[in-house]
């Protein structure tokens, strides 16, 4: 090539084609590493059961099984968990008092039971599956 002669634009032509090219390449990339982000934000991997119980008792008891964790040292964890039953006699208060506690309403265990079982599963978005089968 030495000694040859292009025509007036050409170098340009082909580093703006270069670029253009790797310009693509970029865009591909951010676009697959955006939604890859995205489907972590709004699907985020949820601990099994499993995991949530592993987790509980590594914060409660010291490796030898024997210490008890101390309400100071759980906050000091800040692992998210909630401490007080705050929390908990809430839902209580909206899965069962909403549902069960309406004026002039009197249940036996069984029904109450199986008036629970639906409501646990209607507000966990399993409604539609218990018709299924």
């Amino acid at each position: 090539m030495e000694g040859s002669t292009f025509s007036p634009g050409a170098r340009e032509a082909i580093c703006l084609l270069d670029a253009q090219r790797s310009f693509e390449t970029g865009k591909d990339l951010l676009e697959r590493q955006t939604q890859e982000e995205l489907a972590n934000v709004w699907n985020p991997k949820k601990p099994s059961p499993r995991e949530v119980v592993e987790d509980a008792r590594r914060l409660y008891f010291s490796p030898d099984g024997t210490t008890v964790l101390t309400q100071e040292k759980w906050k000091e964890a800040k692992m998210g968990y909630f401490i007080g039953s705050g929390v908990t006699e809430s839902g209580c208060k909206y899965l069962v008092g909403q549902r069960l506690k309406q004026a002039g309403m009197r249940w036996a265990i069984e029904g109450a039971q199986s008036m629970l079982q639906l409501r646990v599963a209607y507000l966990n978005g399993r409604w539609d599956s218990l018709w299924l089968n």
